[in-house]
Order: C-alpha cells, then sequence, then structure tokens
C-alpha cells in the first residue's frame, strides 16, 4: 500500500513539474505555428512533443480540423498529453512512446508537416532523426524545429552544470553539451540541407522564463530532470552549497518583487521537404 501511495505521490508530482515547465513555453509554441503553416486537414507530426502543447495550439488555431500525432521518450508527459487531447474532445490526437529515434515507424510520405520544440538536438544521432523526419514528410511538406543555443545561452541549464559539474559522476552530470550541440553556428542548416530540405530558414531568439521567485524556480529545477537525481545523491551540506551557487547565479535576473525572469536563447529553423 505504502509503495503504491509512493508511486502515486511521485507521478502527480511529475505531472506538476511537467506543467510548470509545459507553462514557460508559449512564445515558442506560437513562433512554431506560425512557422508551420498547418491547414485544416492535415496530418501533423510533433517529435518530441512533451505534453503536447505545439499540437494543440495548432489544433485550436484550425478549429480543431487537424490530426496531431505525437511522439517522445518519456512516458508522464505523453500521458499528460494524452489526457489534455481526451480533455479538448475535438480533435484527432495520438501520443506514442518513441522506441528508435533513427527509425520512425511511419511510412515514407504519412504527415503534410513535422514539428519539433527542442527534442531533435536530445536524438542519440540528431542527423539521422533529421533524416527520418524529411522521410515520413509528404514532398513539399514543412519542417520547423527549435534547438538551444550556446551552453551561456540556456542559464537555468547552465547554471546546474557548472554547479554539479565537480560533485557528481560524469554521467550524472546534467546534458549541458547534449542540448546545447545544435546551437553552434551554421550547425542546424548545414544538417538541414544535408538531410535534404530546401527554403531554408533560421534565426536566433529569446525567452524568458519566469518564475514568482526563487524557492518556486529551485522547486521545478529540483523536481525535474534537471537535477532531481543529482541533489538526491548529494550530502545535505553540499546540496545546500549547490543551492547557494545557484541562487547567487540567478540573483542577477531577480526583480524587485522577487520573481525571477531568465532570458534562454535558441533557434527557430524552418524548412520544406523538396
Amino acid at each position: 500500500m505504502g509503495n503504491s501511495l509512493n508511486t502515486k505521490e511521485d507521478q502527480a508530482h511529475r505531472y506538476l513539474i511537467s506543467d510548470a515547465w509545459s507553462a514557460q513555453g508559449g512564445f515558442v509554441d506560437s513562433q512554431l505555428c506560425d512557422s508551420v503553416s498547418a491547414k485544416p486537414g492535415q496530418t501533423i507530426l510533433d517529435l518530441g512533443c512533451g505534453s503536447g502543447e505545439v499540437g494543440l495550439e495548432l489544433a485550436r488555431r484550425l478549429h480543431w480540423d487537424l490530426t496531431v500525432v505525437g511522439i517522445d521518450k518519456d512516458p508522464v508527459s505523453l500521458e499528460v498529453a494524452q489526457q489534455r487531447a481526451v480533455v479538448s474532445e475535438s480533435f484527432q490526437a495520438s501520443y506514442q512512446m518513441c522506441v528508435d529515434d533513427e527509425c520512425l515507424v511511419f511510412a515514407n510520405g504519412t504527415f503534410d508537416s513535422v514539428v519539433s520544440r527542442f527534442g531533435l538536438m536530445l536524438f542519440k544521432t540528431p542527423y539521422m532523426g533529421m533524416r527520418e523526419m524529411r522521410r515520413v514528410l509528404k514532398p513539399g511538406g514543412r519542417i520547423a524545429v527549435t534547438v538551444w543555443s550556446n551552453p551561456e545561452g540556456v542559464p537555468t541549464l547552465y547554471w546546474s552544470y557548472l554547479a554539479c559539474e565537480n560533485r557528481v559522476p560524469h554521467n550524472m552530470r546534467p546534458p549541458l553539451p547534449k542540448v546545447t550541440c545544435l546551437g553552434g553556428p551554421g550547425v542546424l542548416e548545414h544538417m538541414l540541407k544535408r538531410a535534404g530540405f530546401s527554403e531554408i530558414r533560421y534565426s536566433s531568439y529569446t525567452c524568458h522564463y519566469r518564475f514568482r521567485d526563487f524557492n518556486e524556480y529551485w522547486a521545478i529545477i529540483c523536481g525535474s530532470e534537471m537535477l532531481r537525481s543529482q541533489v538526491a545523491i548529494l550530502p545535505e551540506t553540499v546540496a545546500k552549497r549547490v543551492k547557494e551557487e545557484i541562487h547567487r547565479q540567478a540573483q542577477c535576473y531577480t526583480r524587485d518583487d522577487g520573481s525571477l525572469s531568465i532570458p534562454h536563447e535558441y533557434l527557430l529553423a524552418t524548412g520544406r521537404a523538396g
């Protein structure tokens, strides 16, 4: 009974953390929706869909005349996405686990558009994932992806990485190098060209992650994969120092009312399947 209760409580907590991060992405979601130019009746693949925000926003814009297929590797996020789709009861949506991001389960030319919000760089081999995105698109189909920029441009992860760098095993450090691997000059554009896309456009942007205060920020990053497992293995005194170090980093983004507004830099790229 106790284990079952703990499992349910942990799952509920992860739902709250997933929602907390999702709430930060509205501006990016709107940009992706604007860029993909979806039309009524189309079928969209949301790759690395997380909690399903992009697909839901696209469906709203098209008065629910849209089919969305979302895939992700996080079962909690997928369950949240499916629940949201069920609540809306207005559009066709399905969400499934991504078993192999280098070999998607869909036939050639299945989708009218593919979107990916901060998912591509997490693929085992991002270029192979990009090729798969091209394969499952119909001729002329559009792609719109966002990726994080340089390490310093992603403060929430950068601060966590610096604080943990010499305190946890190498394989437990926050995945800063992987998350920012496509943010270098020309990297994403070159990958799109190699994968067979044309009409490529990309630009850099800044979004702000906002929190009521540092305590809310700390609770969210410690409840997510960014720091949860790292803090769990640290002695209490060391975990306290980590918190203090990150707090000092965050102070320059603290407003007069104690709230935080932390800028994050990212790239948005679009293209068309030839």
